[in-house]
Formats: structure tokens, sequence, C-alpha cells
């Protein structure tokens, strides 16, 4: 058993949040904070719930070739803090558990919500889940804040700016919905999916229904979903 999601959830909120702020020391305000939310909406929110979701948590899809699956655990290892087993097991443990008082989402929200948000909830006790056997994620899992330290080194060396606006803006913005999106979904045990949400979390918008429906991969509204297309360009089936 793990206890995971306490200590270490206030550590990486405390880190990224001093990173934005120092960050918008060396980083003028211009226009490329108004792109980041574009890229964030048409990018990584959609890559990283696909790609985490479909591919590694519920094992849906399977990438079209080795080099595209290296280059997108690259760019999950960039913006994600936590490695995939770690995920794997809080996502496991969710959906074992939702929608209960021991769904580890729900009891962390139900200790409040800016708890939650800064990470000072009590620790969740959730089993470990081992990855699913596959070389590459193996690799990526066992080195992935040494890939992630190496991959930031070299983004901070090209430049500055790209570096603060491709990952440490990218990174906040993702903490935020993936919090708000938490709160959305898992602070009652009857909560509706909310499809009004779909322009900002796509397909995501129909987080009850994946709960019914948990052996298949289910596409709402697929050809205006962006998330749609980067499943057929990405992945096999």
């Amino acid at each position: 058993m793990l206890q995971l999601w306490s200590h270490r959830k206030f550590q990486n909120f405390f880190i990224l949040h001093v990173s934005v702020i120092l960050g918008m020391f060396f980083v003028p305000l211009d226009r490329w904070y108004f792109y980041d939310i574009l890229i964030f909406s048409l990018l990584t929110w959609p890559m990283l719930s696909l790609i985490l979701h479909s591919y590694f948590n519920h094992n849906y899809v399977t990438f079209r070739n080795r080099f595209i699956e290296v280059l997108c655990l690259m760019y999950i290892s960039l913006i994600s803090y936590w490695n995939f087993a770690d995920m794997k097991s809080y996502h496991v443990a969710h959906h074992k558990y939702w929608p209960t008082m021991d769904d580890p989402t729900a009891q962390e929200i139900r200790q409040g919500f800016l708890k939650f948000y800064i990470g000072l909830t009590k620790p969740c006790r959730i089993e470990y889940v081992k990855t699913k056997p596959n070389p590459i994620v193996d690799f990526f899992n066992q080195h992935f804040y040494l890939i992630k330290f190496i991959l930031i080194s070299i983004f901070v060396l090209l430049s500055w700016k790209m570096f603060f606006h491709f990952i440490v803006v990218q990174q906040l913005l993702f903490f935020i919905a993936s919090k708000v999106i938490d709160g959305l979904f898992h602070i009652n045990d009857d909560e509706p999916d909310k499809p009004w949400l779909f322009p900002i979390y796509w397909n995501d918008s129909w987080h009850t229904e994946h709960h019914t429906v948990y052996d298949k991969e289910v596409w709402h509204w697929k050809w205006i979903n962006i998330q749609y297309y980067y499943s057929k360009l990405l992945f096999k089936n």
C-alpha cells in the first residue's frame, strides 16, 4: 500500500506556482499569454487527457509505432508531475470506489476544495498498481523525473521564454483544469454529466457515462471533437 497525493501534492503546488511567479518577472506580458490558452485548449489538455486516459489508464488504444509512443511519453513527462505508476494507481482506485466515500478524489475534495487545490488534504491509502507490460512505458516510469529534468534543461538552454510558455504556463493551466474538473464531477455521488463543458474539456465532459461503459471508448460529437482527430492521428484503433 502507498500513501499518495498528500505532501507531494503540496510540493508540486508550491514548485509550480513559485515557477509561474518567478517566470513572469523574466517574461514580459505580451500576446503569448493569449496564445498559451489556445495552446492549452487545442493541444495540451486534449493530448494529455487522451494519452493518459485512453492509452495509459484504460489501455483502450495502441500507438501507431514506437516513435510516436516515445514522443508522446516525453510530452507527458514534460507537463505532468506524476509518474505513470502513481497516476495509474490513483485512477484505478477512483474507478474501483466511485461514487463512494472511498473514492480518493471525492474523499479529498470533501475535505475542502481549497485544501484539495493546494494539496493539504489528509493522505489517502491507495493500492499500488503496476503499469502494463511495456518496456518503453516501464523505462519512462522508472526514470520519469530524470527524463523530465533533462527535457526541461534542454528547453531552458534553447529559450527561457519558450520554456516558460510551453512548459510552466501549460503545467499551471493543466493543474487548474484538473482541479476544476475534479470539483465538478467528484463532489456529489450523483453528479450528472456536463456536456456544456465540451468546448473546454472536449470528450471528458461525459465523465459520469464513462464510468458506466468502462470497457470501451465513447466518442461524443466526434466530428468536432479534437481528441477524436488526435486519436486517429496517434493510435491504431
